[in-house]
């Protein structure tokens, strides 16, 4: 496919209105302001002597779905190229997958398990980059469909008008520009999820979830 928007120094993403989960994110710290029982530890980590695991919980209600289980798979599919396993399925709910030497479980009410950090900084870091790489699947309290759809402008109610956005003017934007310019969708995505990752704020990393749409399919 080719894209016109890789020759453009600009991208054009949505406005998104209040409460849309593009909005809000899943920063695990402002999470942890409002309910500090959103991190549960154990110890040891089983799988390794001297390690640490975790248990994150998104949501309040556990019985409630907070990621869409297609979509969950089809955004971590796209961004296989960075994990040492991965297998996911949509009908159990459930992804499982080694990323930069963790082991990670995502769970479809939106529970995350972390396995084999080092410490507690270890901890909320891996946390915070699971829930950015996860945000495309989260539903929306808005328009109840998955993030994905938000970004794109297909569910009709998170959008409230458009922005253009300079890509060379934000932090690590040059993930963004590389990934535009790539015709291989699967290392184009790749890219987008570096840069959602390690952009150092949500209002920044959402740019990259406007943009992986294009990609994902």
């Amino acid at each position: 496919m080719q894209r016109a928007v890789a020759q453009v120094p600009e991208l054009v993403i949505p406005r998104y209105v209040d409460g849309c989960v593009l909005r809000k994110g899943l920063e695990i710290g402002e999470l942890l302001k409002i309910r500090k029982q959103a991190l549960l530890y154990v110890h040891p980590c089983a799988s390794e002597r001297g390690k640490l695991m975790a248990d994150v919980e998104l949501s309040e209600d556990l019985e409630k779905d907070f990621f869409d289980g297609d979509t969950l798979c089809k955004i971590l599919e796209s961004a296989a190229l960075g994990f040492s396993q991965f297998k996911c399925s949509s009908n159990l709910g459930v992804a499982k997958f080694v990323w930069k030497g963790r082991e990670i479980s995502v769970f479809r009410n939106g529970k995350l398990k972390i396995q084999r950090c080092v410490d507690r900084s270890d901890i909320l870091r891996t946390a915070n980059r699971v829930s950015r790489l996860v945000w495309a699947a989260a539903l929306c309290d808005v328009c109840k469909r998955p993030a994905l759809e938000c970004a794109t402008d297909r569910c009709g109610k998170c959008s409230k008008g458009k922005q253009a956005v300079r890509v060379e003017r934000l932090p690590a934007g040059e993930l963004l520009a590389h990934a535009m310019k790539l015709q291989d969708r699967k290392r184009a995505a790749y890219f987008v999820f570096r840069f959602i990752v390690e952009s150092p704020t949500k209002e920044d990393a959402v740019v990259g979830i406007s943009l992986l749409g294009e990609f994902v399919s």
